[in-house]
Order: C-alpha cells, then sequence, then structure tokens
C-alpha cells in the first residue's frame, strides 16, 4: 500500500514538473503561438536553457541537502547551519574587496573558485573541530581509552592549540556577523 502511494506520488511529481517545464518554456515577455513555439530563437536561447538549468540546479541543491543530513546524522543540518553558505561568502567578499581594490575584475568563474573555496575551508574547520569534540567525548565517558592518545584540543602542543583557537574563532566571528545580520534585517514589532 505504501509502495503505490509512493509510487503515486513520485508519478504526480515528475508530471508537474514537465508541466511547470512547459509553462516556463511557453510563458515570457515575446507572446508565442504554438506553431512557431518550437522554431523561435527565444525558446531555443533563452527559455529552454534557463528552465533545463533551474530543473538541474533545484535537483541538485535538493540532494546536496539529503548529503548532508545523511553524512552528519541530522535533520536539521544544512549548509547555513555548518557555516559553509557563509564561508562560501565570505571568500567572494574578500576576492571582491582585494581585486576591486586594485582596479581589476574578476570573472564569474573566479567568483565560482573562490566560493567553492570558501565553503570547503569553512567545512574543513567545522569538521576538525568536530573530530576533535567526538575524540574528547569518547575519552572522557570511557568509549575510547585514553592511555597514549593525546587530547587534540590540550595535548597536542602549542601549535595545534593556537590553529584550534584561530579555527573557533572564525567560525564564531562568521556566527556572530549572522546574527548581526539577522537583527538588521527583522522588522520590529511596531513598524508592521
Amino acid at each position: 500500500m505504501k509502495r503505490r502511494h509512493t509510487g503515486a506520488a513520485f508519478a504526480l511529481l515528475i508530471l508537474l514538473a514537465v508541466g511547470f517545464l512547459f509553462l516556463n518554456i511557453c510563458i515570457g515577455s515575446v507572446a508565442l503561438s504554438l506553431k512557431e513555439l518550437w522554431h523561435a530563437y527565444i525558446v531555443l536561447n533563452i527559455r529552454l536553457p534557463r528552465a533545463l538549468a533551474a530543473l538541474i540546479l533545484g535537483g541538485a541543491l535538493a540532494l546536496a541537502g539529503y548529503l548532508l543530513q545523511t553524512f552528519f546524522h541530522n535533520p536539521i543540518a544544512g549548509p547555513f547551519i555548518l557555516g559553509i553558505s557563509s564561508g562560501a561568502k565570505l571568500m567572494v567578499a574578500a576576492v571582491m574587496v582585494f581585486t576591486l581594490g586594485a582596479s581589476r575584475s574578476v570573472s564569474s568563474w573566479g567568483m565560482i573558485l573562490a566560493a567553492f573555496a570558501g565553503a570547503m575551508l569553512a567545512m574543513g574547520i567545522s569538521a576538525q573541530i568536530g573530530v576533535q569534540v567526538i575524540l574528547n567525548i569518547m575519552v572522557v565517558t570511557n568509549l575510547m581509552p585514553n592511555t597514549g592518545i593525546g587530547l587534540p584540543f590540550f595535548s597536542y602542543g602549542g601549535s595545534s592549540l593556537v590553529m584550534i583557537m584561530a579555527q573557533m574563532g572564525v567560525i564564531l566571528s562568521v556566527s556572530r556577523q549572522a546574527r548581526q545580520k539577522a537583527k538588521l534585517t527583522t522588522i520590529p514589532k511596531e513598524a508592521k
């Protein structure tokens, strides 16, 4: 019974996706009849690629969210919670500031690479701190023996402690800036 409902739901979603794809191609600022729809320059070079890109990117974003939630075994894990989006925005902003300050322009590919590098940097910092926290918790709760194992936050030496504190400072700074931005974008109840 449940499989039949799931199959019917997927069939309905596919039918809706095809219908909205067709509507996206048909509707626009230039009116086209059905006869000239498939031969029009505007459909083949603007509307169809835009509709297909929206379909592919929407599916890719849904898959990325699902993979994050599966990897972290957390149903609320997402790129905003983990700092991935903030890291990407920070790196793009830094690239823009430094290149525009030097009177240079950056291509779209440069911005995409900067966003990717920032996202990976933020994810790496979050993952490293998470692994070290898990190791500490396992030692404290006796799930892992602590003989011969240095606790990452404390026992790796001064350089490790400095790096971890710097990483935590970066994450807390991004978090603080996100909260401040959220306060600025909320409308007070009196103004509504």
